[in-house]
């Protein structure tokens, strides 16, 4: 986990996409340790449901906003929380 947060703090990424599960562990490591993380501008979440405790802690360690999306292998992203409202879910069409 150190190196996790050793590359995101030397690559400085203006974003992270990240299953919510994966960047929860994380983030839980970077409070835990008392480390300090690099705060893109931010952060998309996919894979796996985003629980309210998780968006919490990611955005209070991170410091920025996250946007969580839904999707299939098959076509990608199907929709995508939108900026202004946390509970609206933008569906994008495919062509």
């Amino acid at each position: 986990m150190h190196r996790y947060v050793e590359v995101i703090n030397q690559k400085k990424p203006k974003l992270i996409k990240s299953y919510a599960g994966s960047l929860y562990q994380l983030a839980k490591f970077v409070k835990e340790n008392n480390l300090s993380i690099h705060s893109p501008k931010r952060i998309h979440t996919s894979a796996e449901t985003l629980r309210q405790f998780m968006r919490e802690l990611i955005e209070d360690v991170f410091n920025c906003k996250i946007y969580d999306f839904y999707g299939s292998r098959e076509v990608g992203a199907i929709a995508g929380e939108c900026a202004k409202e946390k509970s609206t879910f933008l569906i994008l069409i495919i062509t």
